[in-house]
């Protein structure tokens, strides 16, 4: 298989014109780790990195023309859904940071949904309702407390109340959000993947031993219109 990108040009690599270049995707020889690293144990790495893919990958994801994340027949891509994954293997790539949770991680991959629209603004919708549903409470309670008449009946009763009732609207218009995001998270899961994870792909890479990188069961996708084009897992190639 030829290697992808116009700037592989090392002949001298020890993977040079390999499968394992192309898996590697780094599109370019100045930012691939191969010339300054041990080409064998990478070579080993890209092999272990495939074997706990599962069948077929994940470049369908992105490279699939219509979304990944409506049930049935998808509707046409028009952009990203992103949600990272890791591996704790192998074991020597495991780093230490604040921002990971523990033991992570030897592998990192990103699954590149195919994305409508449609399915891009439900899941705005959900990610947003409880800020949104909290900020008009709020600005509609605070316009009410400047008004004089009902500022001095809240005053008369005790000099911070208003305070309190601005504080009591913002919490109570949270709240609503989020139940209001339940029923509506339940409603958009008859007909798209509002938890990537339930996709088939994910939950076979989750068998795999992978999982995601931030925000536990409950991840977040990353919306985007472009999507990574670097690295392992992003390349158009499908494993032997």
């Amino acid at each position: 298989m030829a290697t992808s990108g116009k700037r592989i040009t090392n002949r001298n690599c020890a993977l040079y014109e390999t499968d394992a270049c192309v898996a590697l995707n780094m599109r370019a020889c100045k930012s691939c780790p191969v010339p300054g690293g041990d080409a064998a144990v990478i070579l080993e790495d890209i092999t272990l990195f495939e074997s706990l893919l599962p069948e077929g990958g994940v470049s369908h994801l992105f490279a699939s023309p219509t979304c990944q994340l409506c049930r049935g027949a998808g509707r046409e891509r028009s952009g990203f859904a992103i949600l990272d994954m890791g591996h704790s293997e192998p074991k020597r790539l495991q780093r230490k940071s604040i921002l990971l949770p523990k033991g992570v991680t030897g592998f990192m991959v990103p699954l590149q949904f195919a994305c409508c629209n449609a399915c891009r603004r439900r899941l705005l919708i959900l990610n947003y309702l409880p800020l949104l549903s909290s900020i008009v409470l709020t600005g509609a309670t605070v316009a009410l407390c400047m008004n004089e008449a009902v500022g001095m009946r809240l005053r008369a009763i005790d000099s911070a109340l208003p305070l309190f009732v601005v504080a009591g609207a913002m919490i109570l218009g949270w709240v609503g959000g989020l139940i209001a995001a339940r029923y509506l998270r339940k409603a958009y899961n008859r007909d798209m993947y509002v938890d990537a994870l339930r996709h088939p792909t994910a939950k076979a890479m989750v068998e795999k031993g992978w999982f995601p990188i931030m925000g536990g069961k409950r991840a977040k996708l990353v919306l985007t219109k472009k999507r990574i084009t670097r690295g392992l897992g992003t390349a158009r190639w499908k494993s032997h």
